[in-house]
């Protein structure tokens, strides 16, 4: 169980940082190139790391059901 744990929350972690890193190459690309607003491009950069945030859990949650 504990290999399982440490897995779920290193999958969470390099998600979450693969997603900062992209999610900000992103907002200054969206920024500069398409010419958005800031409040549109954080409102964008927020969605992605609230994404980020809660999909590897539900993956880690879902495994966990079906491996029983």
């Amino acid at each position: 169980m504990k290999d399982y744990l440490k897995a779920c929350w290193q999958l969470w972690l390099d998600m979450w940082f693969l997603n900062v890193g992209y999610s900000a190459f992103t907002l200054l690309m969206w920024h500069f190139a398409a010419g958005f607003s800031w409040s549109v491009s954080l409102v964008v950069l927020a969605t992605l790391l609230v994404y980020v945030t809660f999909i590897p859990e539900a993956l880690c949650r879902l495994e966990r059901r079906l491996r029983r």
